[in-house]
């Protein structure tokens, strides 16, 4: 007899992982959660060290795109695996 049960999956959160959701999901916080959120936000804004992360965040985010372009042209192609290096000092030519 088959059964017309199905099993119940219970989700838990791992923080290792990496996780994804629709642009349209509405994910819920509190008032405190939210304070939280924008007063860390602000004091990181506010470090003297802030502008040039930001800044190069955003050089990143340039290098990025010019990379996968340049990737998709074929003119950067992907490492090998095991790099080789020519070492002279170990030729002998005596």
């Amino acid at each position: 007899m088959k059964s017309f049960y199905k099993p119940i999956i219970i989700m838990s959160y791992d923080p290792t992982q990496k996780y994804v959701w629709s642009p349209d999901e509405k994910i819920e916080l509190t008032g405190q959660e939210f304070a939280i959120v924008v007063n860390a936000v602000r004091s990181i804004l506010n470090l003297p060290e802030a502008p040039a992360i930001i800044l190069a965040d955003k050089a990143n985010t340039a290098l990025d795109s010019i990379m996968a372009k340049s990737v998709e042209e074929g003119k950067i192609k992907p490492a090998p695996t095991q790099l080789t290096v020519n070492r002279d000092d170990e030729e002998t030519n005596d």
